[in-house]
């Protein structure tokens, strides 16, 4: 079984985007931002990027997908995984972000990864841009 999100990022005001997509007005490198993306393929531990107090007994994810892209006027980021922490996507998309803006280094990023510590992560991305898109199941028979 897999899992798909989205989350939509919009750099300009859109009166009909303000549900569906986080408004943030900062110019991003997308090829950092697709650098640190791959990143993630070479890990499966993600503690870093699950809020506190969750009841979980394993912080392990295989991902499957990880990119981001323009689609629109919308800067969109699409991940595929078995399985997302508490508040996993929103914690990549917020510090992948900071990677993209050159805020902390792809080393820093990768650091973060490592450190398995959530308060390193940055979490303050909004809800209203993330959409479960898919759920996939595997074909028996």
């Amino acid at each position: 079984t897999s899992r798909e999100y989205k989350y939509f990022i919009s750099a300009v005001k859109n009166p009909f985007a303000t549900e569906s997509a986080w408004f943030y007005p900062y110019k991003v490198n997308s090829e950092l931002l697709n650098a640190a993306a791959k990143i993630l393929f070479q890990y499966n531990d993600f503690t870093s990027f699950s809020k506190k107090n969750t009841q979980v007994f394993t912080n392990i994810c295989s991902i499957e997908k990880s990119h981001w892209y323009f689609e629109n006027d919308l800067l969109v980021y699409n991940i595929i995984a078995n399985r997302f922490l508490r508040g996993m996507v929103r914690g990549l998309v917020g510090t992948m972000l900071l990677a993209g803006r050159q805020k902390i280094t792809l080393e820093e990023f990768t650091q973060i990864i490592e450190g398995k510590d959530c308060t390193k992560a940055n979490f303050a991305t909004p809800p209203h841009g993330l959409f479960l898109v898919a759920v996939n199941y595997p074909v028996v028979l």
